[in-house]
């Protein structure tokens, strides 16, 4: 870098991949620490019988938006020898978090509580968290989201009951879960 002037960070194609990947680590954190025996599954979940009671939490990218008004964003003033200018993607991911356990014991409802709770203590997935976990995952190598310069907020989702059902109805083909929805937000990927 020279003259002062800074390079922007901006993210690969594999952002969206590192925020669910964060997620699912984040997520599997909160419910270890009441249940060291959850499990977190990335995707629809569809519990077979037998395994209906043990606990565990899907997490499920079911939709994405770019952001309009951000839609263009100009490109990093300095870019390294070699590299053309960018524009940028600016996306929210909307996560849909379902929770299956033994009903007698409330176990998709402590583990409800745990993740709102981590949410809540903590709304952004920091840089060094994403750096950890993209480190641990060799389908990540190359991530740099962990330097981005925007920080990845974690928005809850109010889904009326109506949109639920719907998102239920055509995508998930299991008996109802307890479920809440969050936005992922801003997410930049730069091309």
């Amino acid at each position: 870098m020279t003259g002062g002037n800074r390079i922007d960070p901006m993210s690969t194609s594999l952002a969206i991949a590192a925020v669910t990947a964060t997620l699912a680590h984040v997520v599997r954190s909160a419910v270890q620490a009441d249940r060291s025996d959850a499990d977190v599954v990335v995707g629809r979940y569809e519990p077979a019988r037998s395994d209906q009671s043990l606990p565990r939490v899907s997490i499920w990218l079911y939709h994405l938006a770019h952001q309009a008004a951000r839609r263009n964003v100009a490109p990093p003033r300095v870019r390294p020898a070699g590299r053309q200018p960018s524009r940028t993607a600016a996306l929210e991911l909307s996560y849909l978090f379902s929770f299956y356990g033994n009903e007698s014991d409330f176990q998709a409802h402590r583990m409800l509580g745990a993740v709102i709770r981590a949410f809540h203590v903590s709304p952004i997935l920091t840089p060094q968290t994403i750096r950890e976990v993209v480190a641990g995952q060799r389908a990540l190598c190359g991530s740099d989201l962990g330097e981005a310069d925007e920080q990845i907020k974690l928005i809850p989702i109010d889904l009326s009951l109506d949109n639920l059902s719907k998102l239920r109805a055509g995508y998930i083909h299991t008996a109802p879960a307890v479920s809440i929805a969050y936005k992922a937000s801003p997410v930049l990927i730069a091309f």
